[in-house]
């Protein structure tokens, strides 16, 4: 049966959070509206006894801060988790009813039983494995950190457990 063990990385980190639905919409949404909003001030600006909008240029400073703030999300998450426990490893071992998840380091352990009708979505992208339990809770490992079994086993086991919630994009 398939396993595998990872250690926290900020290239982990930035896989999960980019892979995101929300992120990209969240993303998109704020570019669009700061350059409506840049357009309107310029527009105001071209505009003879009109002077800048302040209230507009507020929301394009808003829009950028947040935007900074996603584009860093992934270190801090990555320094969220190493400050808690520096040396964590997470091993994920796949089963025939559902995968075991063990987290050990110095300041947490952690031993979770997860059945796979609790997997709400799994995704194989890019070398990547998304494993969404809950709508809560992600799993996220690469090929590389397989330390029994192969990613095509994992495939077959998702696809066969969870059915229409696996999606595959190579």
């Amino acid at each position: 049966m398939p396993a595998v063990r990872t250690t926290p990385s900020v290239e982990a980190f930035k896989k999960y959070w980019w892979n995101r639905k929300a992120t990209m919409t969240n993303l998109i949404l704020w570019i669009v509206l700061i350059v409506i909003d840049i357009l309107l001030i310029i527009g105001g600006a071209l505009t003879p006894g009109a002077g800048p909008d302040s209230f507009l240029m507020f929301f394009v400073i808003l829009g950028i801060i947040y935007i900074i703030r996603m584009v860093n999300t992934p270190q801090k998450l990555y320094d969220r988790v190493t400050k808690i426990s520096p040396d964590q490893v997470e091993t994920v071992a796949f089963g025939d009813i559902g995968f075991t998840v063990e987290l050990r380091g110095t300041n947490v352990m952690e031993h979770k039983e997860i059945p796979y009708v609790r997997v709400t979505s799994a995704q194989y992208k890019d070398g990547w494995f998304y494993i969404v339990v809950d709508q809560m809770y992600t799993n996220f490992f690469c090929t590389s950190d397989f330390i029994e079994g192969s990613p095509e086993e994992l495939l077959n086991i998702l696809s066969a457990k969870v059915g229409n919630r696996l999606t595959v994009k190579m």
